[in-house]
């Protein structure tokens, strides 16, 4: 990175921030745009965001835009992200996802059980952004990657730091924090675009700060900040991949432990969907 970082003050805050939580952002919560290369830090010097253009591979980003261009990802479950209210999101998860009430055993996910082709496409992507995320952000990456040696590597996208990828088409998220995601690890973030649009910005409301990204650039960021889109304008497509370590997936076992589990809590005409965990 070239050039020094931007130090935020107090001055800068918007100490009333988490009011807007489930709302949708814009450009009147925002008073600088990131469009260049950057690395921005909080007042007390700690790591917002970084933000480097240019940096992933062109062919690989263009790869994984056409064989990904005709997804429709969905989601129930997004909650705040969505504007509440149980709302469908364009959104899914390749990948791996920890215990949870409805589903309490780690499993890989139905959206990259169904669409295998196009996950095993994306997999040298990701691998890529694991290993600028490990340059750009030494201590973050080495700390993430300590995390994931502590998961089985049954849940652990192969040759990264990442358990889970999320995919975004033509999202405007509302304002919301991704507090299952481990910390102090950041979210490494992508954009796969066609087209022309403007907007959609990643806005930071409590530091008035938005980040533009655009195809091949990386994003590193604290996601627990309250943050959300503006708004997309234009006819073009954008896929986000939001790459990050579930917390919980620490407490799992190997894919044929989990598979037990399920089976013990499950009847087998109940879970077949996690039988092509054991085979990946």
């Amino acid at each position: 990175m070239t050039g020094p970082p931007i130090r935020l003050t107090h001055a800068d805050l918007m100490l009333d921030a988490k009011k807007l939580a489930g709302q949708f952002l814009d450009a009147r919560h925002y008073d600088r745009v990131v469009r260049d290369d950057a690395v921005v830090l909080r007042p007390d010097g700690r790591l917002l965001l970084l933000y480097a253009g240019d940096v992933l591979p062109p062919s690989l980003c263009e790869a994984v835009f056409e064989a990904s261009k005709h997804l429709h990802p969905t989601s129930d479950n997004r909650g705040t992200a969505a504007g509440g209210h149980r709302r469908i999101a364009p959104s899914d998860v390749f990948g791996f996802l920890d215990r949870y009430p409805t589903n309490p055993y780690c499993r890989m996910t139905g959206f990259t059980i169904d669409h295998d082709a196009e996950y095993e496409t994306a997999l040298p992507l990701f691998v890529a952004i694991s290993r600028k995320y490990q340059e750009l952000a030494p201590h973050h990456w080495e700390v993430q990657h300590r995390f994931a040696d502590t998961v089985s590597p049954d849940f652990v996208i192969p040759g990264t730091t990442f358990t889970s990828v999320t995919i975004n088409r033509d999202f405007r998220t509302a304002a919301h924090t991704d507090s299952g995601n481990y910390r102090p690890g950041l979210e490494a973030i992508a954009v796969l675009a066609g087209g022309r649009y403007e907007g959609c910005e990643l806005v930071f409301p409590r530091y008035r700060t938005a980040v533009d990204m655009r195809m091949g650039g990386l994003c590193l960021a604290d996601m627990h900040e309250l943050h959300g889109n503006a708004p997309l304008v234009g006819r073009g497509l954008r896929l986000s991949l939001v790459c990050y370590a579930r917390a919980g997936m620490c407490r799992c076992g190997s894919a044929e432990e989990e598979w037990r589990r399920a089976a013990r809590l499950r009847s087998a005409s109940q879970s077949p969907r996690i039988l092509p965990v054991l085979g990946k």
